[in-house]
């Protein structure tokens, strides 16, 4: 998975400096050239000069017509409101994206926050989570700070999820040089070298000791000591996914509040006592140490906001709310929700219904 990675980004270097991006009707273009129309309006749009298989073709990106702009770099920097308005950004994924966008500019800058931006962006599927990091990265590449972020998730398949051939991803164990077998840190100075932004896209998946495994990578790294409890140096970090989506790979997780993890630990602590063996089931100081890791996250962006679903009354708007609700579904439920996508189904008959009203 990570030479997949190492091997996109490569071709993309190979193009001379060209894109490969997929425009909706068309299909996968080169794209030769770029620039924003419209700058500072609300018509903003991105203006490209493609090669397909019609040959060199020009082409008007409206918003949110054809997804995000492709990872081209412009000649002339888009401000932050250009780029809320080419990715359509919500309010609630401006609120988020803003606070990032004015920190990278700083850092650019060589200005480093006194308190560094620790965020958690969470939300259900389909509120926009990933929209924000593209939006990021590409603003990130247009200011020529793509070397001051690092995206990594604990699975290789979340990973490449987010990963584009600019902003190629990796593992949280790649990125932080942490051995899963023997649960050590090794030397990470390299990877690390210049970064000021780390996303940890699909967080559900990290348990407290992973957690506390990274901050102290990305301490070892910078040099800088846990200065009171403080973790991960002075980096500026941002846990991106929905805690409730999955459970950790084993471990203590990341639980929502001291309530539930008191709860959580004397039900681990009863059954220990039951079973004859308590130690197991005791909190170890790098497991305590990951869990005051994660409760130094002091700002929290929960979107609510549906954004691959816009209508209530649709039919995948409905099952997915099904199926994200926190009671089972029950096998009727299903056979319903097969039905009546069996129903939308284009058949063969339809196939010849339609060809024979094109004639």
């Amino acid at each position: 998975a990570q030479r997949g990675v190492e091997m996109a980004s490569n071709a993309a270097e190979a193009d001379g400096g060209r894109v490969w991006y997929y425009m909706r009707g068309v299909g996968r273009v080169l794209v030769q050239d770029m620039r924003l129309e419209g700058v500072e309006t609300r018509d903003v749009c991105a203006h490209i000069t493609y090669l397909s298989d019609g040959g060199v073709q020009t082409a008007v990106l409206e918003a949110g017509e054809h997804g995000p702009p492709p990872e081209f770099k412009l000649q002339h920097k888009p401000s932050i409101a250009d780029t809320i308005r080419l990715f359509t950004l919500s309010k609630q994924l401006a609120f988020a994206f803003v606070q990032l966008a004015d920190a990278l500019l700083l850092e650019r800058e060589g200005t480093k926050l006194p308190d560094p931006v620790r965020m958690v962006l969470t939300g259900e599927p389909g509120t926009g989570k990933s929209q924000v990091l593209k939006a990021f990265e590409w603003f990130a590449l247009q200011w020529d700070a793509s070397h001051l972020l690092l995206v990594a998730s604990f699975t290789w398949r979340a990973a490449l999820m987010v990963s584009t051939p600019k902003h190629p991803a990796r593992s949280t164990c790649t990125a932080f040089a942490i051995n899963p077998i023997t649960n050590t840190v090794g030397d990470c100075i390299e990877t690390l070298a210049g970064v000021r932004f780390v996303f940890l896209n699909d967080y559900s998946f990290i348990n407290c000791l992973h957690l506390e495994h990274i901050s102290r990578s990305i301490r070892m790294a910078s040099g800088l000591p846990d200065d009171r409890g403080r973790c991960f140096a002075d980096m500026i970090v941002v846990l991106c996914g929905d805690l409730c989506q999955h459970r950790p790979v084993g471990g203590w997780p990341l639980l929502i509040n001291n309530r539930e993890r008191e709860a959580y630990n004397k039900l681990l602590h009863d059954a220990g006592e039951a079973a004859g063996f308590l130690p197991l089931f005791r909190m170890s100081a790098e497991d305590t140490t990951g869990s005051n890791a994660y409760l130094s996250f002091d700002r929290v962006v929960v979107l609510t906001e549906q954004q691959r679903i816009l209508a209530e009354g649709d039919l995948l708007y409905k099952y997915s709310r099904m199926f994200m609700a926190a009671e089972r579904v029950c096998r009727e439920d299903v056979a319903e929700f097969c039905d009546a996508l069996n129903a939308k189904a284009v058949t063969p008959g339809l196939l010849q219904q339609w060809a024979a009203e094109d004639r």
